[in-house]
């Protein structure tokens, strides 16, 4: 009697490969959170603030229009900024402060956790009463 043929070696399966891994497409950039001049506030509500407080002078410039940018750049929200036209040796010039301080060292606690970024230039805590005799009132 013949031998019983062999069964044929049973198939050699590959593993099913390991399915890629689920990326998330990166998130759009948020809509910037100052896109114009008049998204910041201007002299009329800088006036309403407490004298006696104090805020940030971040930059000044004969032109306010990089003021946005370092706006964003900075990550600051645009209502708590002030765009302030002053006079320089007879001539507008323009200055960007941020928010409102009880005291100059809560101003200088904010200042040292800014990031530093281009444009930010002739930083520091100011007297709110101060800047509120410099600029124009009827200024933006």
């Amino acid at each position: 009697m013949a031998a019983p043929e062999p069964a044929p070696p049973a198939p050699v399966s590959e593993p099913e490969p390991a399915p890629a891994p689920v990326v998330a497409a990166p998130s759009p950039p948020a809509p910037s959170a100052v896109s114009a001049l008049a998204d910041i506030a201007g002299a009329r509500d800088f006036a309403r603030l407490d004298p006696n407080a104090y805020t940030l002078q971040l930059s000044d410039a004969a032109s306010p229009s990089g003021f946005p940018a370092l706006i964003q750049a900075l990550g600051l929200s645009a209502d708590q900024c002030f765009l302030l036209r002053i006079k320089r040796e007879g001539q507008a010039w323009w200055l960007l402060a941020y928010g409102q301080y009880s005291d100059a060292n809560q101003a200088k606690a904010a200042l040292a956790r800014l990031p530093n970024v281009p444009g930010l230039t002739r930083t520091w805590p100011r007297k709110i009463q101060y800047l509120q005799r410099e600029f124009d009132p009827l200024g933006p």
